[in-house]
């Protein structure tokens, strides 16, 4: 018989797009009290300011977006900062689920396990809303199983095998570092930099991945 359960808000997400919808609810938390007058902070992310962080990350989610035939409004810079992303974020995740997550997909030059490219999503939305969040001075709350399943997908996406520009520069306790993946559509800065998750439990508290 089937069961009636549902996954409780402490669950880990059940697939790569489950991850992303929870990730993304993260974001947005973040995202939402971000006024026109925090643009120009500066993030953990050397390069990026909060506007240019927000170029970024809409960019990402295009090409995520745009291999599964994701349409997307038009872009007005002039909108706060959870529009721009959640407007492009719902369409780009709406597309993904009526495809689904089986086969290979093509992301910028690459074909890529569908999976793999889904997963790219939580990694972006995660690590991002802390480089908001740090930015902006606020607090982020995630449950540690959520943390927990993202870094898996990174560790699993983020390998020596994987496309060109990613690697593992080192790995082992206590820490795990990781190069940042780029999948052949911004090729990212040579420079490595530590983003501590430091909302992780404390099983992986003294984790900390790095990405260019």
């Amino acid at each position: 018989m089937p069961s009636d359960l549902r996954p409780g808000p402490d669950s880990a997400p059940v697939d790569e797009l489950a991850s992303a919808e929870a990730t993304l609810g993260a974001l947005q938390h973040v995202l939402h009290p971000i006024s026109r007058d925090e643009l120009s902070k500066r993030t953990p992310c050397t390069e990026y300011d909060v506007a240019q962080l927000t170029d970024h990350l809409l960019n990402s989610i295009t090409v995520i977006g745009g291999a599964v035939g994701a349409t997307f409004p038009d872009h007005d810079t002039d909108d706060s900062i959870e529009r721009q992303v959640i407007g492009a974020a719902r369409p780009a995740l709406d597309a993904w689920h009526r495809r689904g997550l089986d086969g290979a997909v093509t992301v910028g030059i690459n074909e890529v396990p569908a999976k793999f490219a889904a997963g790219v999503l939580s990694i972006e939305f995660l690590v991002h809303a802390w480089d908001y969040a740090t930015a902006t001075e606020r607090d982020m709350d995630v449950a540690d199983s959520l943390t927990e399943y993202v870094l898996g997908l990174a560790t699993k996406i983020i390998t020596p095998a994987g496309p060109r520009d990613c690697r593992v520069c080192g790995s082992g306790p206590p820490y795990l570092t990781i190069r940042r993946c780029s999948i052949g559509w911004s090729p990212s800065p040579a420079a490595l930099r530590p983003v501590p998750l430091r909302w992780v439990p404390a099983s992986l508290a003294r984790r900390t991945i790095y990405r260019s």
